[in-house]
């Protein structure tokens, strides 16, 4: 459905499904619909889907059912056919995914990335080009700002930890073993069928002890099968160092950045971003 504004020689638009379900609304500067220009909200119907995590305490998935609704699946301006500005872009179930900005239809200037629920920022930076460029942030599921990456037209150039030490008062902390090396060869081990690339963060505590414990999933951009099959291989992984607080051993929770990727004969092969462990593992304290 098509018809010209009242004050405007715009034309609104609103496309439907054949179950006359809205799909899509926004302006043109032609009759034609050839030219959007104006705000345009793009939606998702979807028959209800399950959401889907694994409990590694329980050692099993729990599922969230969703039901059945059309979602805001993205909006935003366009300008001369161009998207231009600020676009808001949702998750499958309605909850706000990411903020960024265009210009001249390319990704350009600030960027968010928030948790499932819409509520916290996981990752913001800068985009240009379409590209990452310059010092992204990284926080933890409560707010803290746990690392920042400095990227250089989509590279990666290296990790760098902005928690202050002394505040958290947490050291130490580390596996003495090529952690990177363990979980290539353990993940060898098991009969994978999805393959992917990907730059996951992983969360998981360490006990006084240095054993590891209840891994989270931070930032995936892989697989659920491949999540889990990492966190089963940290928790069964020998045990770092402790964490130290006053010379006292204490609880802590590390943030490991890794790399992922398969060979052609879909072998993994796993790495840290840049030499230094130091660089890759940052150390929280169980507050964090």
């Amino acid at each position: 459905m098509y018809e010209p504004t009242a004050n405007d020689s715009l034309w609104f638009m609103q496309q439907f499904s054949m179950d006359h379900i809205i799909m899509t609304s926004g302006y043109y500067a032609d009759k034609a619909m050839t030219i959007p220009h104006g705000k345009f909200t793009y939606y998702r119907y979807s028959n209800g889907f399950k959401h889907v995590k694994y409990d590694f305490e329980k050692r099993k998935y729990d599922t969230t059912t969703f039901d059945a609704g059309n979602y805001v699946s993205k909006t935003g301006y366009f300008v001369n056919g161009k998207r231009t500005g600020k676009w808001l872009v949702y998750n499958g179930y309605g909850k706000l995914d990411e903020v960024c900005f265009y210009r001249d239809d390319e990704l350009s200037g600030p960027a968010r990335y928030y948790s499932d629920d819409g509520k916290q920022i996981l990752e913001e930076g800068f985009l240009k080009g379409n590209l990452r460029d310059g010092d992204w942030n990284y926080y933890s599921p409560k707010g803290a700002l746990i690392g920042t990456i400095r990227y250089y037209k989509g590279d990666r150039q290296g990790i760098k930890s902005r928690l202050n030490s002394k505040t958290l008062s947490v050291r130490n902390g580390m596996p003495d073993y090529d952690l990177p090396a363990y979980l290539a060869g353990a993940l060898r081990g098991r009969k994978l069928t999805y393959f992917r690339d990907c730059s996951p963060i992983y969360l998981i505590r360490l006990n006084k002890d240095g054993k590891l414990t209840r891994p989270e999933t931070l930032r995936s951009g892989c697989n659920i099968e491949l999540d889990v099959a990492i966190g089963e291989i940290l928790m069964n992984a020998p045990a770092w160092d402790a964490a130290t607080r006053d010379r006292q051993a204490v609880e802590a929770t590390a943030v490991i950045f890794l790399k992922v990727y398969f060979d052609a004969d879909k072998k993994p092969h796993v790495s840290f971003h840049t030499n230094s462990p130091d660089d890759n593992i940052i150390l929280l304290s169980k507050e964090f």
